[in-house]
């Protein structure tokens, strides 16, 4: 591979996303994705990897959601090429985790922020969080109260800047589209780039500079008015989310793989610390296993487990669901010249536009941090306990 036809695209913690600029067309609308420094468990090799996302996410979450990746060989020199020339365009908070040039392969899938090339292609990657709010019979007695009024996601946002607290994950998951309208607006007009990227033909368009982009964007959504391009894009969204399953399909998997919380998991987890999480057969027999309970109770039932078969089971199933709580949306929409043919093809502004819904992140989480969850839990609830915050979340 030549380190000049990639540039920067996109990071998190323990992945780096390359985008391909060269000529080779085969390649035109593709991503590579590199593994960061010492964020690889021994075990996690590439095809574990691929068979966990394959086998175990995707019959929970849907094949359809899932983009596929194949593994290529990759060179320390191209790694190490390629490190010097990104460097520049890396956040700076995110210089202090490199590539990691000891990881011979990486996986290539398709760039959904330019997926129509060389039609315009605007991508919005929607980081929603946690979608419920608890009841499980084991959390204390204490936190119980506060626990059922606010969602996780806003305590945290208390602990993290008690002055900066505008976006409710209830809003989102609700599916009213007035609320769902204001969660929408309230990630793009303040600026929140940590829940809410925008790509305009692979390009990333930071939220407080739209109006660096208005020509494109005014063509894209047909707008003449600059002032109406965020109505524009929010309304764009918001038909999609009503449309597509997905945001019901998140929450609900994470509220039933975590029906007993961390405060019930963790004396599971203390009592079976060294169970295998790198055998895939293992997942794939909690995945059925969880299935069938679904099956059969199709309702949150307040059953606490006391087989220790079934306690192990749970502990699988909370690992599962930090995966869920963490992965962002990814929504891929062009302009299209043909009528409203499919169910996935939303008409705005009288254009036609045609969207796709993936969903990204959905790694194995490490079950050896369920004491760390466990710890910023408590952190998270006694300060909002403490500080008598006066906040209500309606799910």
């Amino acid at each position: 591979m030549n380190s000049t036809h990639w540039i920067y695209g996109a990071e998190g913690n323990a992945n780096l996303v390359l985008r391909y600029v060269g000529p080779d067309p085969s390649l035109k609308t593709k991503v590579l994705r590199l593994q960061k420094a010492a964020t690889l468990a021994e075990e996690e090799t590439p095809d574990f990897i691929l068979e966990f996302i394959n086998t175990v996410i995707a019959p929970l979450l849907g094949q359809n959601y899932v983009v596929p990746m194949s593994v290529v060989p990759i060179d320390p020199k191209f790694l190490k090429a390629i490190a010097i020339a990104i460097e520049p365009s890396r956040p700076k908070k995110r210089l202090q985790h490199p590539i990691d040039y000891s990881v011979p392969w990486a996986f290539l899938a398709t760039d959904l922020t330019r997926q129509w090339h060389p039609s315009p292609t605007m991508t919005i990657e929607l980081k929603p969080k946690w979608g419920f709010l608890p009841t499980s019979p084991l959390i204390k007695t204490a936190h119980r109260s506060i626990k059922r009024r606010q969602c996780r996601f806003c305590m945290h946002s208390q602990l993290r800047n008690p002055e900066v607290l505008h976006y409710c994950p209830m809003d989102l998951y609700s599916l009213d589209p007035a609320r769902m309208r204001h969660a929408l607006r309230e990630l793009l007009l303040h600026h929140n780039q940590q829940k809410l990227r925008l790509f305009l033909d692979g390009r990333n368009v930071a939220l407080d500079g739209v109006a660096d982009h208005s020509d494109s964007l005014r063509a894209f959504f047909l707008q003449e008015q600059p002032n109406m391009l965020i109505n524009s894009l929010v309304d764009l969204v918001l038909e999609i989310l009503i449309r597509d399953p997905i945001l019901q399909k998140l929450k609900s998997l994470q509220s039933r793989l975590d029906e007993l919380d961390v405060e019930g998991i963790l004396a599971f987890y203390q009592a079976h610390p060294d169970l295998p999480t790198h055998d895939i057969s293992v997942w794939q027999n909690v995945v059925k296993r969880f299935q069938k309970r679904i099956e059969t109770q199709p309702h949150l039932e307040q059953l606490i487990p006391e087989d220790a078969n079934e306690k192990i089971q749970r502990l699988y199933e909370y690992v599962l669901s930090m995966t869920f709580k963490d992965c962002s949306i990814m929504i891929s929409v062009t302009p299209h010249t043909g009528a409203l043919t499919s169910e996935n093809t939303i008409k705005l502004n009288n254009q036609v536009y045609v969207y796709n819904v993936k969903v990204v992140d959905i790694d194995l989480k490490k079950m050896s941090k369920i004491p760390y969850w466990f710890n910023l839990d408590q952190r998270i609830v006694e300060h909002a306990l403490q500080h008598q915050i006066q906040r209500t979340c309606v799910e």
